[in-house]
């Protein structure tokens, strides 16, 4: 086989075209919320919120991490809603709710009035997955 200079540059400028797309691709999927939670493909969702005893700067670390995939995520879906997981489960919604600019600022407020002290039972965890499964999401 013999290719032309000019071909061969041609090949190399393809790949490292191809190379610099799966960088920025690799960077993204690794960035923000989606290094946390992954990448949320589904179009309907429920999140069962269970901080477990977690300290208060971790309590709020994680409702910050929460928030984030509310906005950088959720906004990109076409319904959500939020459960609780304490002694006695809480709903943001009483069913999915449509993915808005207010619905995703209202969930991001409900979030962060939760109070970290609300005792929850060891089956409360397993009752959040049962009820977000009985909600029309896809995934929980």
């Amino acid at each position: 086989l013999t290719a032309k200079k000019e071909l061969i540059l041609h090949f190399v400028d393809c790949l490292m075209g191809a190379i610099e797309l799966y960088k920025q691709r690799l960077e993204w999927l690794t960035s923000e919320s989606r290094q946390i939670f992954g990448v949320i493909q589904e179009r309907c969702i429920v999140i069962a919120v269970d901080f477990g005893s977690a300290a208060p700067t971790e309590f709020d670390l994680c409702r910050e991490a929460l928030s984030m995939v509310l906005l950088e995520q959720v906004t990109q879906i076409a319904k959500f809603n939020l459960i609780w997981v304490a002694q006695d489960l809480m709903k943001w919604q009483q069913k999915s709710a449509a993915v808005s600019e207010h619905t995703v600022s209202s969930a991001v407020a409900w979030l962060w009035k939760l109070d970290r002290l609300t005792a929850a039972s060891h089956s409360s965890s397993a009752e959040a997955l049962l009820e977000a499964r009985s909600d029309e999401a896809v995934s929980s």
